[in-house]
């Protein structure tokens, strides 16, 4: 370990000294290298001198903020670790713990850490991250080392620094002894893990008694929760809104909820909160699975997922806290497995009338007659406007599962004034003139009985004088985003592209799995009206267009782009969403998002890579084609460091061996360089990949 603080002969001392053997050289506090030292590294990078020396630098400050870039193009890979305090739980308490049994090795003493000392100090919020933390830790045990009568040292709370005892957490846990070592990550985070990713699969997955297996999952839930400490006070203030919440919409709805579902919910997000970090990674990771879970079960069982939906509103209206897509897709499972006959209804019933209570009771009426929450109210004073109507059935309906269909009932008034297209996304939509008690209870039993929206009306006639309509059900645009090289290199090419949008618009955008997107292309285009493909490769559906990544960084098919979304965007919002294309999707910008590698010495290295085997292939690559190139080989280094989202090899790469062994040669000749930088193999079919896009037809 060399401090930057040293003159840099100490460094060039310690290279000279290991010239025969690999070494790895960690330069901390790199953020106060001196001006000698950065002179010193360009030297020896720019010289090679040897292969066998590696350097890892630690700094606590951001390395474009100092770093000149003549030294930072021969750093390949820039890592951010998060914070102390933005770590997961289980992370932070082994960081405390290993501080402390590091200090009692240099002390030559076997330690002991009290649960409170642990529990305070990783929830304690650093002003110099992991730094003022080991000052703690050490004051901490000169305290204790003074009191120490035996081989074995005790760190009590009272050898907390007084400041930390504000933050001291009220408990009736009984104390426990951790031995510094002994100990090990508590197992349970991964257990939730575990069952997390259970209820996922079974989702994903085409079951046919999908509830009937959950609930064996469910079981586990709640028995993996009832074996953890329940006397957090920050979970029991959760659980007793939780439960206000969770009761006033059980009683409105006519639901059975098993007691303890409000715990199991509220530890859940206690959980995920303790563990936001780690959690978060791995939501983004699994996005497209959960989405589809969700997605899947939202259509299965319609009325479930609006009253989950309506918990969640109540959540973040009372209690600020967001209830994450896992715990949302266990709180509809666990009502469906409670509530079998409530999965018949898929429709969301409102009824609108002009009055200050006439709506309303009318809907409890109904509702309490049948015994089933089937239909909202709207109450609208007789000068209200149709406006005013459209906007609070809109502000409704944003809080309503977008799988389920709609049954408007109004007492008066134009019909087509009340919904229009925006209404019918997704849906289907009744809408019903002149209603009385009578008309909603039939119609309410109809809903509840599951029957298709178009017999709501068979007999209407005979039964009641009514007006009526049925809208058909619009599907939801969407952009879908792909690349060979895994699902969350597409996620990053979404995000970028959301960055661009001027304003918001109704128009999803997802990244979808390279590999299974044939598969799945029937399923898609039923939920959605696919507007356009793009990615870092072509995944050959012949139906929808496809708009390659290198064509919107050259700004070849923008025009396409526009004319997809002019529905959306006016005029001037069209040339600005260019703008942003423009300047997010520049070469630069898009190799810094696409790539954890240091974009600036990769892309340096990858285009005098290219321009060799130009000149070795007697080729001259157009604009668009070479900037599609560089893409990928970037990508494909990623991909190579990282060892994910190969490409196999097949019969056809073994063809392409013994065909192109010259182009085989002359890549080995021109990538050279970068398969030494970056310690990396280029594979055959990744050679063939190369190949197929140099010389691809138009």
């Amino acid at each position: 370990m060399v401090d930057p603080l040293s003159i840099h002969q100490q460094l060039h001392h310690c290279i000279n000294a290991n010239k025969q053997n690999s070494l790895c050289i960690i330069l901390s506090h790199f953020e106060k290298i001196s001006d000698s030292l950065t002179g010193y590294l360009i030297r020896f990078f720019e010289k090679k001198q040897n292969d066998r020396i590696h350097f890892i630098f630690l700094s606590n400050e951001r390395p474009d903020d100092y770093l000149p870039s003549s030294l930072g193009k021969y750093i390949p890979i820039a890592v951010k670790l998060k914070d102390f305090s933005e770590r997961p739980k289980e992370e932070r308490e082994g960081i405390i713990v290993e501080l402390f049994r590091k200090e009692a090795a240099s002390l030559h003493v076997h330690m002991l850490i009290c649960s409170n000392v642990l529990k305070t100090l990783s929830n304690f919020q650093p002003n110099q991250n992991v730094e003022e933390i080991f000052k703690k830790v050490k004051l901490i045990c000169a305290q204790a080392i003074s009191n120490q009568k035996s081989d074995t040292v005790t760190i009590h709370t009272y050898y907390l620094p007084e400041e930390m005892f504000e933050s001291l957490e009220i408990s009736s846990e009984n104390i426990s002894y951790i031995d510094c070592d002994t100990y090990t990550k508590s197992s349970k985070i991964s257990q939730f893990d575990e069952l997390f990713t259970s209820v996922i699969k079974l989702c994903v997955k085409k079951e046919s008694n999908l509830i009937e297996k959950y609930r064996s999952i469910y079981d586990l839930i709640v028995e993996t929760i009832m074996s953890t400490s329940r006397n957090e006070q920050t979970l029991k203030g959760t659980e007793a809104t939780l439960a206000l919440i969770v009761n006033q919409v059980a009683k409105k709805h006519f639901i059975n909820i098993p007691g303890n579902f409000t715990f199991v919910v509220a530890k859940l997000m206690y959980i995920y909160e303790e563990n936001e970090s780690m959690f978060k990674q791995r939501e983004d990771k699994e996005k497209v699975n959960i989405e589809a879970a969700l997605n899947k079960v939202k259509r299965m069982y319609v009325s479930e997922a609006m009253i989950a939906n309506e918990i969640k509103s109540l959540c973040m209206s009372n209690l600020e806290k967001e209830i994450p897509g896992i715990v949302q897709l266990i709180m509809i499972l666990t009502i469906a497995a409670y509530n079998v006959e409530l999965n018949k209804n898929k429709t969301f019933g409102v009824i609108i009338c002009h009055g200050y209570s006439t709506a309303s009771s009318m809907a409890a009426a109904v509702n309490s007659l049948i015994g089933s929450y089937i239909f909202d109210s709207i109450d609208m004073p007789v000068t209200t406007t149709m406006e005013e109507i459209r906007a609070t059935l809109r502000d409704k309906l944003s809080r309503v599962n977008a799988y389920a269909d709609l049954c408007i009932m109004v007492d008066m008034g134009s019909l087509e004034n009340i919904a229009d297209e925006e209404f019918t996304k997704n849906r289907n939509v009744a809408l019903i003139n002149n209603v009385t008690t009578k008309m909603a209870l039939d119609i309410g039993y109809k809903i509840k009985n599951g029957d298709p929206i178009d017999r709501y009306f068979i007999d209407a006639d005979k039964n009641y004088k009514v007006d009526y309509a049925i809208l058909k059900g619009k599907k939801k645009d969407v952009i879908l985003f792909t690349s060979e090289s895994g699902l969350q290199t597409s996620q990053r090419m979404a995000d970028l592209f959301a960055d661009s949008f001027p304003e918001e618009i109704p128009v999803d955008l997802r990244a979808v799995p390279f590999d299974s997107l044939i598969d799945d292309i029937n399923e898609l285009q039923q939920m959605y009206n696919i507007l356009f493909i793009t990615g870092t490769d072509n995944p050959l559906i012949s139906d929808v267009v496809f708009i390659p990544l290198e064509d919107i960084v050259t700004t070849t098919n923008l025009d396409l782009v526009s004319s997809k979304l002019n529905m959306y965007l006016d005029d001037n919002n069209l040339k600005q969403l260019i703008i942003n294309i423009r300047t997010n999707f520049s070469l630069m910008n898009v190799l810094n998002y696409l790539t954890i590698l240091n974009p600036k010495p990769l892309m340096d290295e990858t285009t005098i890579a290219v321009e060799d085997l130009q000149k070795r292939r007697h080729v001259e690559l157009e604009g668009r084609t070479l900037v599609g190139i560089y893409i990928h080989v970037c990508i494909l280094v990623e991909r190579l460091v990282t060892k994910t989202g190969m490409i196999r090899e097949d019969s056809a790469t073994e063809a392409f061996v013994k065909e192109h062994g010259d182009f085989i040669e002359d890549i080995k000749a021109s990538f050279g360089n970068i398969e030494k930088h970056y310690s990396i193999q280029i594979p055959d079919s990744e050679m063939k990949y190369i190949y197929s896009f140099i010389y691809r037809e138009d």
